[in-house]
């Protein structure tokens, strides 16, 4: 819906989502992997939604398979 201005006006019904709230969103549905170096080699970490570390391997391709097993949706980060 448009104000008089032409521009869009906000929604009636507009809701504010907490910090806490928006980070457990695909909380148990998403995992992210991020590269990281550990001792001069490259690990993928395997982080929940909500930021906890759950997992890590040598290779991206078995980080992204262990999720997938365990019913995630991977997504890369970096």
């Amino acid at each position: 819906m448009r104000n008089d201005n032409g521009k869009l006006a906000p929604a009636a019904s507009e809701t504010t989502v907490s910090p806490e709230v928006l980070g457990m969103l695909g909380v148990g549905d998403v995992a992210y992997i991020r590269p990281h170096s550990v001792e001069g080699r490259t690990v993928h970490l395997i982080f929940s939604a909500n930021g906890e570390q759950i997992g890590g391997y040598d290779n991206r391709d078995v980080a992204f398979a262990a999720c997938r097993q365990n019913d995630l949706e991977p997504l890369s980060v970096h």
